[in-house]
Order: structure tokens, then sequence, then C-alpha cells
């Protein structure tokens, strides 16, 4: 077994990184493979959604494996029991670019794969959830990936968020640091009306390269983002988000050969 690692990017923060990483992690999971989700995100926000119990003083996460030498195997957590089959890594509020670990590193832009390719055999798939910003930190995570896709909401900066990325990708493979794939964007747009997108949005969309129109996530006036920190997907395998998802689940399942 030789896990595939698929990263979250977009350097636009609220556009549904976390939401779309978790929610992928639990469709999976719920296939009966085995998911690690690596939250690269100092805010930590996948990590207080996905851990069972919060975090206790000594307990270690991604930072302290990357920077302090702790065993891997004691970062990775079992997620809560709605998440099957997932396991989660924390980050940490430390986990910031300009942290001096990060500055005095050597080959910055390969820490993270080296996390990755040690926590390979383990799994079937690892998913990593990056931060909203272009940074030596989503450098590593792209670097880590061999697949990546990129979350969209309605509103033109979430869309000026995707060429960074990809240009950040290329520069990667030229580099030869690494090969991420481009898996495609697609729109979350948790609770928010469709009518209330900039009007530019459909112009600006048109030109966003692998929009996967046909596994956009419709809004719904009756689930907010908010809902979806206390909520699995699997609770309502008919709402239209849960839909998207399966459909999105069903399209990397078959791009990655998982």
């Amino acid at each position: 077994m030789q896990a595939k690692c698929l990263a979250i990017a977009n350097r636009k923060g609220g556009c549904g990184k976390t939401s779309a990483a978790t929610s992928l992690a639990t469709e999976i999971g719920s296939e009966g493979k085995r998911v690690l989700v690596i939250d690269c995100d100092e805010q930590c926000s996948i990590s207080q959604r996905m851990l069972a119990d919060p975090l206790e003083k000594g307990e270690f996460t991604l930072y302290d494996v990357l920077f302090n030498k702790a065993p891997m195997g004691e970062a990775i957590f079992q997620a809560a029991k709605q998440f099957p089959n997932c396991y989660i890594m924390p980050s940490s509020p430390r986990l910031k670019p300009d942290d001096h670990s990060f500055n005095s590193a050597l080959s910055r832009e390969t820490l993270i794969k080296r996390v990755v390719d040690a926590a390979r055999k383990n799994f079937d798939l690892i998913i990593l959830d990056s931060p909203p910003a272009m940074s030596i930190i989503t450098t590593a995570v792209l670097t880590a990936a061999d697949y990546f896709l990129i979350p969209l909401g309605f509103d033109i900066s979430s869309l000026e968020g995707v060429e960074p990325v990809l240009n950040e990708a290329k520069k990667i493979e030229a580099a030869k640091l690494g090969k991420p794939k481009y898996l495609g964007a697609f729109c979350t747009q948790y609770g928010q009306s469709r009518l209330l997108a900039t009007k530019d949005f459909d112009q600006l969309a048109a030109e966003v390269s692998g929009l996967l129109d046909k596994f956009h996530i419709p809004a719904s006036s009756n689930w907010k983002q908010a809902e979806m920190r206390n909520t699995t997907l699997q609770d309502s395998r008919s709402h239209p988000i849960s839909k998207g998802y399966q459909k999105l689940t069903k399209y990397i399942a078959k791009e990655i050969h998982l």
C-alpha cells in the first residue's frame, strides 16, 4: 500500500479549503480507505473539526515532527467517529512561514514531503489542508503532493487565487522538487447565494483553467458554513452539497487510481 497525496490549496481564505478536505476525507474513508489528513494551516481549523478530543499539553503536532524530532506515529490521531477510517496530524499556531525554524531549515520546500513520504505505506490517501496564503508552507504542501485541487467561493478573490497556485506548481516542477498534477477547480459556495456573486464572476470563472462545472456544489439557504463545523455530510446523503462531494470523490478516485 502506497498512499497518493492530494493537496487542497487556494491563496484566498474562506473559500472552502477546510470543508472540502474534511468532506473528501469523510467520503473516501466511508468507502473503506484509510485516510490521513495533515493540517498545514496555523489556524488549525481542520484539526479542531476532526479531532475526537482537543489536544492535551505535550501532545505532538506536525510542527513537532518537522522541527522537534517528534516520532511521526505519536503525532497521528484517530479522527472522531463521524469520520470513519480517518486520521489527523494536527497543526500548531507555531506553524508560520516566518517562524525561525522554517527560516533556518535546510531544503524548506521538501520538509512536508518527507513527512508525507514516511506516512505513505500506512494509508491509502493523504490529504493536505494548506494555509490561506502563498508562502513557503504552501510551496512545501504542493511539493509534497501528487495532485492538487483548488476550491472556490463565488468571489473574485478566490478566482484570482487560482493562478498563483498553478504558477507555483509549475515552478516546483521546473525546479525538479516535485510533480504536483492539477485536478481542477470547483465551487463550494457554502452558505452564499449565487445571486450575491460579483457581477463579473461568470466572465472571470470562464477564464479559470480546469473549472469543474459538473462538480459544482450548490448553495443552500438551509445549510450554512457554520453548521458544517458540527455536521458530517454522512448525516444527509441526499443533500445537494453531499451529492456534490459524492460526485467529486468519484472523479478524484478515478483520476488518481485510488
